[in-house]
């Protein structure tokens, strides 16, 4: 029973740790195209 809530709990934080490194990711390379657009 402790081995799978353990295991659950690590997979949710792993899974919103991933998608909030993939969103701030994304945000930074949009920023970073978006200021070379705007500065060629």
């Amino acid at each position: 029973m402790e081995i799978t809530i353990n295991r659950t709990v690590v997979i949710s934080l792993g899974t919103c740790l991933i998608a909030y490194n993939l969103i701030f990711y994304g945000l930074f390379v949009y920023f970073i195209y978006y200021k070379n657009v705007l500065t060629p």
